[in-house]
């Protein structure tokens, strides 16, 4: 059964699975498998590709969005990519050591954390996956 795609905060979702990787590594097979399961959707429903653009090349649009926030948190200096390493991103010192301990804590304490990156990028981590912004 194909479960529907329900509207979730990436931004929270995927620097969330990054801090709690370990050493805050991920390739992006890994990376798509993390957030899938934490959407509630199936493997197929990941794989699944429609035409995209003018020349209707099929693409995962799971996959393809998952990137476009990957991409982001690159710029904002949150993930960097690993030298020599096709497809594998870390999270940056900084964000590493920020992120990781919120992680670890949210484990703790079922509440709202908030962390803000030194670009003025904040990312709000929950328990209750709604409150995600």
């Amino acid at each position: 059964m194909n479960t529907p795609l329900r509207q979730i905060n990436l931004f929270a979702d995927i620097a969330n699975a990054y801090a709690e990787a370990p050493g805050g590594v991920l390739d992006n097979a890994s990376l798509y498998a993390v957030v899938a399961e934490g959407m509630g959707t199936t493997k197929e429903a990941l794989d699944a590709r429609i035409p995209i653009g003018r020349a209707g090349v099929p693409r995962s649009t799971i996959k393809r969005k998952i990137r476009w926030y990957q991409q982001t948190l690159k710029q904002l200096g949150i993930l960097e990519h690993v030298p020599g390493a096709r497809g594998v991103w870390q999270l940056s010192e900084k964000a590493g050591k920020d992120l990781h301990r919120a992680a670890l804590a949210s484990r703790w304490w079922p509440s709202t954390l908030t962390w803000a990156s030194p670009f003025g990028a904040h990312i709000k981590m929950s328990s209750d996956a709604s409150t995600n912004r």
